[in-house]
């Protein structure tokens, strides 16, 4: 539906609307307001107290956006404009304030996780790009310009002055956003796409907004309308719709056609000259002027198409007089989005010079893989909805091709057809134990899941892997232990003691073992997912870990008992780092994985971290599970590349692969379903990057590590953390030393140090990167480390504060740092001392990216920099033979990483620490693709119906727009088409509509709307008349069930037939099947005639798709 017809009676409502008045809906459901021009602009107090808010439009009712319902907390806003700025006001109801979340404060900090308001803004209202600008509770902003939250520019600024405030149940947000830092003024009648959102996190999280926005917050497809109105809160005057794409993107629906309604209120007919300008600079590039007569107290709808240039700096006009007087005037930058980088660049790459003469271990058998595309009963129907091929034998034959080895339980595993499959094929499987049958034994269960750790549970998974390798051993390469099964453990122990301590004995023993075992008792399972004691959730990662360890361990042992050939791979945790004593893994795996997650930083290397925290820690072959698949964003080939080297240069030997359409799934229309249907050239990158994996050599990993990271499993067991995700210091240091530095260390935590197997004393620093809590045992072991020479440099100003049962270390603390730390201050800038013994820092000065503590040192402790008011910045305190380097706030922070002067200091200090820089490990990459990039064809579908998908994007390209129809000899008599058989128009019927599928709801989609099936098994013919003259070459055709002999017949004049293809009849099949006929064009031809003969009896057929193609 164009976008003019809603809104046309968005105008017919709100010319109604007075000040202070709410939102109304057209006639879609769409929900619209006027905004009013302020007759005096609010001034920003916080607190909403301005009289000037009560003349602006309220926005309420929000939604939650996983499901059109209300929200336990509602937010309501206020929106008002001037020359200057739109005004937005905002009241959250909020029952928990002290619970409020507000950890960001600094600008474009991570805003998203706290409590905060989102406010979108399509100006362009072409439903593709937005503004996106969040502000928190304490009033932190962070924006960005996007494109359906995929590509984004960080770098734009909204400059929007905010006020927040607390009053008796809610809080407030005050937001002038300048349109000035979006390049225009508005003018009356100007329409914008926008929607207004909540993140709730304090009590239970809630995700509300204004406009119904499934899926998340950022999808301009979703927005409602806001129209500019005048002083009263009104519109009735010319309106600009939408502005339409105004770039050269070419993704499916999008237009470079301006829609507006001009009224005429008039008692005669009037003209008006409409022109639109496009200019780069004084430059014009295209002038585009229409004339147009409105009838008396009518209006008409216009649409005016222009062609981008595609510069960045293009501004687009629309100006529109009346009796040479200008009545109208609109302009808006073009909404090019330029493509910034979201993974680490690797300038100087190597491969084969990297590689050992090691042959490939087990990763030459294949690849952990979870088979969604062996999901057929949705597979199916998605083929014939958009017209696509699904065949599941070709899903099986791909898994021995690809070797490709399945995820599976025992429900598939009994499955006749894949146990045919393999036979045929010779795959093997992951077999994945299930415990879930212990509900059944009166374990109780939260969110459909009885609890992991229930004695009941244990049993029925090693039941079920005992039967499933004494009977089906012969297909199984590996035992794939559990996915992600320390957060399931983790989140349920505290929502059952929380929930059902009276009612659930077990729960119980739980709490007191975790106090006796590690609690030193006193500290049991933590009283909520959010308690905030550190010592309950120490005491409780520990028993958990315990619990989980012994669970591999019995896997291991098992599976080796009766069937050793098989394979044993580790648990599979969530992305990022996380305290679950890993190190204790090492001898109950054959094989170590965890999952990876890409951050669209290009300062980080996050698959690489994780890659070689868990290579360090287990020190075992690590596949990780690479989610390089359309999940945080929709990675390029060549993000892929460099995403999956990481796992190289850290040790990783080969993958593990989770590749549906993840965003897709949750979002309203257009999902995939699979990487290889949304983005075939992502799927053959990984194809590509798999077959050199199995091939190559293995990487030569360094051997000889000169220092090393120490990871904090006490501390960072330390945080309540709901989601599981936990400050990223460790990551920061390792980027620093390994990405920047390009040292080469090892990872070691706790465990490692307390019993002697990190070995210490080979390596010349030792970096803490977060210790605020810690055994003693350890800290001995790092005291006894210097005193015998080594250097220990500290990010940490809490390191060593807390031993994990309670009680201070301040004494210990201080006479390893050598300095008391005390309150917290703010600090812009340090400088290095010119007398500072680390010689490459002397006078450089760095700004200051982390909250300071004030430190007071002794008096034989040596100052290495201070901060601009004179406090020690670093120090450094000699302990025996051996030094610690103490930094005053911690330099493991996001901002510093991606700062170049810090990446310097970084370099000086491990040079001058006397470490190995600049290894050649660090350039490691997979070799440029060599099958990946394709060119478009060089045809045009005659159809109309053609997509190319890239990106997880709908492309429109080689369709030509023609008034082409088709008919039958013999209708669909089971499922019909649309309009009359006699002539069907190719933008309607079922036959060629693959376009459409991507803009229906998931909802609403059904297989029987984008195909036809004949019940009757007589011949029939489809003719189709192009409406012109061409050189036809080409047919595809998608079906299911039996398709019958076909014979293609062209004609110039419908009379006269000449044979063009045929194809014999095929079998009758469940799935979506395709075939392709081409031929030589002897000359050009109108119409096209597909001969279908009689089919087997009883067989029925269905048609999905057809397209026709011509030369260009």
């Amino acid at each position: 539906m164009k976008i003019a017809v809603r809104c046309l009676t968005v105008i017919l409502l709100l010319v109604l609307s007075s000040l202070g008045a709410i939102a109304h809906q057209d006639l879609t459901g769409q929900k619209c307001i006027v905004i009013p021009h302020a007759i005096q602009a609010p001034v920003l107090k916080g607190d909403l107290s301005d009289p000037a808010w009560r003349s602006g439009v309220i926005v309420n009712d929000f939604v939650s956006i996983s499901a059109k319902s209300p929200v336990t907390q509602q937010t309501q806003a206020r929106l008002l404009w001037d020359s200057k700025y739109l005004y937005i006001g905002v009241l959250c109801s909020e029952t928990d304030l002290n619970g409020m979340r507000h950890v960001s404060n600094k600008h474009d900090g991570r805003v998203w996780q706290d409590d905060c308001i989102e406010i979108l803004l399509d100006t362009a209202n072409a439903h593709r790009t937005c503004f996106h600008i969040m502000a928190n509770c304490i009033g932190t902003i962070a924006d960005e310009r996007s494109i359906d939250s995929d590509r984004t520019d960080t770098e734009w600024n909204s400059a929007c002055r905010v006020k927040t405030g607390r009053i008796r149940g809610a809080w407030t947000l005050e937001l002038a956003l300048p349109f000035s830092s979006l390049g225009f003024t508005p003018t009356p009648g100007l329409t914008w796409g926008i929607n207004i959102c909540r993140a709730r996190v304090a009590g239970a999280r809630e995700f509300s907004s204004w406009s119904p926005s499934p899926g998340g917050f950022v999808q301009p497809q979703s927005f409602g309308h806001a129209v500019f109105g005048d002083g009263n809160g009104k519109w009735s005057g010319i309106q600009l719709l939408s502005w339409g794409s105004l770039s050269q993107d070419v993704a499916l629906g999008l237009k470079n056609v301006v829609e507006c309604s001009i009224p005429n209120k008039g008692s005669a007919p009037a003209t008006f000259n409409v022109r639109m300008d496009d200019k780069v600079g004084i430059k014009n590039i295209s002038i585009t002027q229409k004339k147009v007569t409105v009838d008396a107290g009518k209006a008409i709808d216009l649409d005016i198409p222009y062609k981008p240039s595609g510069a960045p700096n293009e501004v687009f006009t629309l100006s529109i007089s009346k009796n040479k007087a200008e009545v109208f005037r609109a302009s808006h930058p073009s909404t090019y989005v330029p493509h910034t980088s979201r993974v680490w660049e690797l300038k100087d790459p190597l491969f084969s010079e990297l590689l050992s003469k090691t042959p490939p271990g087990d990763q030459k058998d294949g690849t952990i893989y979870w088979f969604h595309n062996g999901i057929s009963y949705k597979l199916r129907p998605y083929a014939l909805e958009y017209g696509v091929r699904y065949s599941l034998e070709e899903q099986y034959k791909e898994l021995a091709q690809r070797r490709f080895m399945p995820i599976t339980q025992r429900g598939s595993l009994n499955d006749p057809y894949l146990m045919k499959m393999a036979d045929k094929y010779e795959f093997k499987v992951l077999y994945q134990p299930d415990y879930r049958s212990s509900r059944d034994a009166g374990v109780p269960v939260i969110d459909g899941l009885p609890y992991i750790l229930d004695p009941r549970s244990k049993a029925a998974y090693f039941n079920d892997l005992r039967s499933t390798l004494e009977d089906h051993s012969k297909y199984i390469w590996g035992i794939y232990t559990q996915d992600e099964v320390h957060e399931k453990a983790i989140k349920q122990g505290v929502m059952f003691f929380e929930q059902m301590k009276d009612t659930y004995p077990y729960i119980r023993e739980v709490d007191e073992q975790v106090r006796s075992q590690f609690g030193f008792g006193k500290y049991g399972i933590p009283t909520s997912l959010n308690d905030t004691n550190p010592y309950r959730w120490i005491a409780y990662h520990k028993w958990v870990n315990r619990q989980l360890l012994n669970w591999q361990k019995d896997t291991f042992e098992m599976t080796r008992r009766i069937a050793p050939e098989v394979k044993v791979i580790s648990v599979d945790p969530v992305a990022g780092h996380n305290p679950f004593e890993l190190d204790g893994y090492t001898p109950y795996v054959d094989i170590a994985t965890h999952q990876l997650y890409p951050s669209a930083n290009p300062n980080r290397q996050e698959f690489g971290f994780v890659t070689k925290f868990v290579a360090d820690l287990v020190n075992k072959p690590v596949w990780p599970c690479a989610h390089v698949e359309n999940y945080a964003y929709s990675t390029t080939p060549e993000e892929v590349r460099e995403l999956m080297s990481q796992v190289m240069r850290n040790g990783g030997k080969g993958f593990h692969l989770y590749i549906p359409d993840v965003r897709g799934n949750s979002a309203d229309k257009c999902d995939t379903l699979l990487t290889k249907y949304g983005c075939p050239e992502r799927y053959r990158a990984i194809e590509e990057i798999l077959a050199t994996t199995y091939k190559m050599n293995e990487v030569l990993i360094p051997k000889d590590p000169d220092c090393a990271m120490f990871y904090s499993d006490d501390h960072f067991q330390s945080f309540a953390a709901p989601d599981l995700t936990y400050p990223n210091e460790p990551e920061y240091a390792y980027t620093f030393l390994g990405p920047v530095a390009r040292t080469w260390f090892k990872i070691v935590n706790d465990n490692m140090i307390a019993d002697g197997r990190a070995k210490l004393s080979t390596y010349k620093a030792l970096f803490v990167p977060a210790a605020k809590y810690q055994r003693p045992a350890v800290i001995a072991a790092l005291d006894n480390y210097v005193k015998n020479g080594g250097t220990l440099i500290c990010g940490d100003p809490e390191a060593f504060s807390w031993n994990t049962n309670g009680s201070s270390l301040e004494s210990v603390r201080i006479k390893l740092a050598g300095a008391f730390c005390s309150k917290v201050s703010k600090q812009r800038y340090l400088t290095f001392q010119s007398s500072c013994p680390l010689k490459s820092l002397r006078g450089r000065r760095l700004p200051v990216m982390a909250d300071a503590f004030d430190l007071k040192p002794a008096a034989e402790v040596e100052v290495l920099a201070r901060f601009d008011d004179g406090h020690p910045a670093i120090i450094r305190n000699h302990v025996g033979r051996g030094s610690v380097i103490f930094f005053a706030f911690n330099p493991f922070n996001e901002s510093a990483i991606g700062d170049n002067n810090w990446k310097d200091a970084f370099r000086a200090l491990c040079s001058d620490l006397g470490l190995k820089t600049n290894r050649d490990i660090w350039r490691f990459k997979f070799p440029p693709f060599k099958t990946v990039y394709r060119p478009d064809l060089q045809e045009n579908c005659l159809t109309g119906n053609y997509i190319k998908w890239s990106q997880e994007q709908p492309l429109d390209l080689n369709n030509i727009a023609i008034p082409g129809k088709y008919s039958y000899s013999l209708p669909p008599d089971a499922v019909s088409d649309r309009g009359d058989p006699a002539g069907i128009s190719f933008t309607t019927g079922k036959l060629t509509d693959r376009r459409r599928a991507p803009t229906v709801a998931k909802s609403e989609l059904r297989p029987e709307d984008f195909s036809v099936t004949w019940k009757q098994e007589k011949p029939a013919d489809l003719t189709f008349d192009l409406a012109g003259s061409y050189a036809v070459d080409k047919i595809n055709l998608w079906y299911s069930g039996q398709l019958p002999s076909l014979a293609v017949y062209g004609s110039t004049d419908g009379t006269s037939w000449n044979l063009l293809s045929n194809n014999p009849k095929q079998t009758t099949t469940q799935d979506v099947l395709n075939i392709s006929l081409s031929w030589k064009p002897q000359q050009n031809i109108r119409y096209v005639r597909l001969c279908l003969g009689d089919r087997d009896p009883g067989q029925t057929m269905t048609l999905a798709e057809v397209e026709i193609w011509s030369k260009k």
